[in-house]
C-alpha cells in the first residue's frame, strides 16, 4: 500500500512539472502584442512624454508634423519687417544699438525767399536856400533875403523913396534897374563873386549864387 501511494505522488509531481515547462515555453513562443490601432490611438489620450516640453512649445502627436512657428504679434503688424532680407539685420541692430545717434534723413536745401526790394526813403523836402524863400513881399521893409529870377520886380515902402527895382538874371550876372522920376538907374554885379553888392538911395543889394545855381538876394538899409 505504501509503495503504490509513493508511485502516485511521483507521477503527479512529474505531470505538474511537465505542465509548468509547457506553459513557460508557450509564453516564450507567443508573438509580441500588436500596437494599438490608429483609430483607437486618436481617441485615447496620449501618454505624457518622458521629456517635459519646453514652455511655449506645443507637443504634437507622433503621426502629425509640427506646426509652423507662430509669428509674434509685433511681426504680424509689421509686414515690411518680415520681408526684410537677413543681410540687413546687422545694420538694424547697429542702428538700434544704444549710444549711437539715429540716422536722420537729409533735408533738401531750399533757397530763402527773395526779399522784396526796399523802397528808397523819401528825400526830405529841400530847405529853402533863402531865409524868406521866394516871398518878394517880405522885402517891403528893405530887410529880406529872397530867391529871385529873371524879370521879377521888388517893391519897397514909400518912406525909402525908391521905386520898384527890376531884376534881370543872365547866368551869374545880375542887373538891377530902378526908375526915379523921369530917369532910370541901372547897375550890374557878378553874383559868383563873394562880397559883390550895389546901392540905391541907402538900400544895399547883395546877390550871391547858391549851390543849385539860383540867385539869392539880400537887401538891407542903413
Amino acid at each position: 500500500m505504501s509503495t503504490s501511494k509513493f508511485g502516485l505522488l511521483t507521477t503527479t509531481a512529474a505531470l505538474a512539472l511537465t505542465a509548468s515547462i509547457g506553459t513557460a515555453s508557450a509564453a516564450l513562443a507567443a508573438p509580441p502584442p500588436s500596437p494599438p490601432d490608429a483609430g483607437n490611438a486618436s481617441n485615447s489620450e496620449p501618454a505624457p512624454d518622458a521629456e517635459a516640453a519646453a514652455p511655449g512649445v506645443q507637443t504634437q502627436p507622433n503621426d502629425q508634423s509640427p506646426p509652423a512657428a507662430q509669428t509674434p504679434p509685433d511681426a504680424q503688424n509689421q509686414p515690411e519687417a518680415q520681408n526684410q532680407p537677413n543681410a540687413q539685420a546687422p545694420d538694424l541692430e547697429e542702428a538700434a544699438a544704444p549710444g549711437r545717434p539715429a540716422v536722420q534723413p537729409v533735408k533738401p536745401r531750399t533757397k530763402p525767399a527773395a526779399k522784396p526790394a526796399a523802397k528808397p526813403a523819401a528825400k526830405p523836402a529841400a530847405e529853402p536856400v533863402a531865409k524868406d524863400g521866394t516871398n518878394l513881399e517880405a522885402c517891403a521893409d528893405a530887410r529880406c533875403e529872397v530867391q529871385v529870377k529873371d524879370g521879377q520886380e521888388i517893391a519897397f515902402d514909400r518912406k525909402f523913396g525908391v521905386g520898384p527895382i527890376r531884376v534881370d538874371v543872365q547866368g551869374s550876372q545880375v542887373t538891377f534897374t530902378t526908375r526915379r522920376g523921369g530917369s532910370y538907374s541901372r547897375s550890374s554885379t557878378d553874383a559868383s563873386t563873394p562880397g559883390s553888392m550895389t546901392s540905391y538911395n541907402g538900400l544895399t543889394l547883395s546877390p550871391r549864387m547858391a549851390k543849385d545855381g539860383s540867385i539869392i538876394l539880400k537887401i538891407s538899409h542903413a
